[in-house]
């Protein structure tokens, strides 16, 4: 991270504790096959683990391209575990929920997988975040707020040099690439605004008007008389 010496940072702040509160770290496995052995208009399948600390265990199974691939998803304290487990011995354990689920004949060996480890990214340090347990929508707005420097004794209120924006900072629209695509919007807005005086503002969808046919309509009062 680049720091402006200008700007206070401080790691025990509740910014960085909600932060570390509010990130979800599911590994992510992608499994190609050579053929499709499971229904191939179903967008997804899940399986129940045998146990509470097995519950994130391979708890879903995508079907994102309706091709031979399947992304399974660990998340909770499987996750933690697996994250000291090697490629091949995640990848043999979707094997065997796989089998579980259609059968030992019917599953195959992939042909070729990819295991993600978000936590273990330091420039990721998880997936995506999601609201935990004490945690409410406002954490949002607050991992959105702007950092100012100091104010100064004597001095005008500086203005924020540090704007944050990602799937994180939104409320509505969590987890999701929209949302991180909005905040950008959001941000830059902010920025417009501080710098130009020019917000940034949704463009706005006018009604549609049905197409005169030249036709007065009349109305029927249901008396012919007047006052």
């Amino acid at each position: 991270m680049v720091r402006d010496p200008r700007v206070s940072y401080d790691a025990d702040s509740s910014l960085v504790n909600d932060y570390d509160n509010s990130t979800f770290d599911p590994q992510q496995v992608v499994l190609c096959f050579e053929r499709i052995f499971w229904d191939p208009t179903a967008n997804l399948f899940g399986h129940v683990g045998s146990t509470t600390a097995s519950r994130g265990e391979l708890f879903l199974f995508w079907n994102l391209y309706k091709a031979p691939v399947l992304l399974a998803l660990v998340a909770g304290e499987a996750a933690c575990v697996m994250e000291n487990v090697s490629d091949d011995v995640i990848v043999g354990r979707c094997i065997a929920v796989l089998k579980g689920i259609f059968g030992n004949q019917v599953v195959p060996q992939p042909r070729e997988s990819v295991v993600t480890r978000w936590r273990a990214d330091p420039w990721a340090r998880g997936s995506y975040s999601f609201v935990a347990v004490g945690s409410s929508g406002s954490d949002y707005d607050l991992l959105a707020a702007p950092v100012s420097p100091p104010h100064l004794v004597n001095q005008p209120p500086p203005q924020p040099r540090v704007f944050f924006a990602g799937e994180h900072t939104i409320r509505n629209y969590p987890a999701t690439v929209h949302g991180a695509f909005l905040s950008g919007l959001r941000e830059g807005g902010r920025i417009a605004d501080q710098l130009c005086g020019s917000p940034y503002a949704p463009p706005t969808m006018t009604a549609s008007v049905p197409p005169t046919t030249g036709i007065t309509p009349t109305v029927n009062t249901g008396s012919s008389s007047t006052p």
